[in-house]
């Protein structure tokens, strides 16, 4: 026989649950057993994750902080070689037509000369600054990003969430898992797993024959 609460086997007419200590009555079918080890597994999890919330959060807030860090890191562009040329080029006519104009006077060779070197001067240090400013924006930003990865991970391998595999530790896999549960979609963490995995890869197939789609 079975116990009529907790689903334990007890030996037949036994009075009481040697597991949680229920009174028995009459015998619980196999069919009845299942159900209620079912609804145990599904309550246990939910209780697990409930338990774990405030660690769930935490992965979220370093989730975006990863997230904001990759969005903000500059992607360095190389300028052509043109448009540098172009640049110089209109930086040494506007100092040229600014002095011509500024001093009403013809200006001679030599002056012109100045005025192209010092225009080149002027470019070439801003361009260093420019460049400057962008990498040691870029290496913060990743400094930061790896602290941020590095932090996730030690949340990651908190005991709380010891029940659940790693590779589900994540915001989005967790909220996944979830939903299955709490809308008996699954009736055990492995069959939410599975549930999960499925669906993923369905939405990969989807978005591959759309790509093949709009190329063909």
């Amino acid at each position: 026989m079975f116990c009529k609460n907790c689903g334990s086997e007890l030996p037949d007419h036994s009075t009481f649950c040697s597991a949680c200590g229920t009174q028995q009555g009459d015998s619980v079918s196999p069919a009845q057993v299942g159900a209620v080890k079912v609804a145990l597994d599904r309550e246990l999890v939910l209780g697990k994750m409930s338990n774990c919330s405030s660690v769930m959060m935490a992965i979220q807030e370093k989730e975006n902080q990863i997230a904001d860090c990759k969005e903000n890191i500059p992607i360095e562009q190389k300028k052509s070689g043109f448009l540098r040329c172009v640049g110089f080029i209109f930086l040494e006519w506007f100092f040229t037509l600014f002095l011509l104009s500024f001093f009403e006077k013809v200006v001679d060779g030599s002056k012109i000369f100045i005025i192209c070197f010092m225009s080149l001067l002027i470019y070439t240090v801003i361009n260093m600054i420019l460049k400057w400013k962008h990498k040691k924006k870029a290496k913060d930003l990743e400094i930061l990003k790896n602290n941020y990865e590095q932090e996730l991970e030690t949340i990651k391998n908190d005991s709380k969430l010891s029940w659940l595999p790693y590779d589900y530790r994540d915001s989005i896999s967790y909220a996944y898992l979830f939903s299955y549960l709490n809308n008996m979609r699954a009736n055990s963490l492995g069959e939410a797993i599975n549930l999960y995995e499925t669906e993923k890869h369905q939405a990969r197939l989807e978005t591959l024959s759309a790509l093949r789609a709009n190329i063909i």
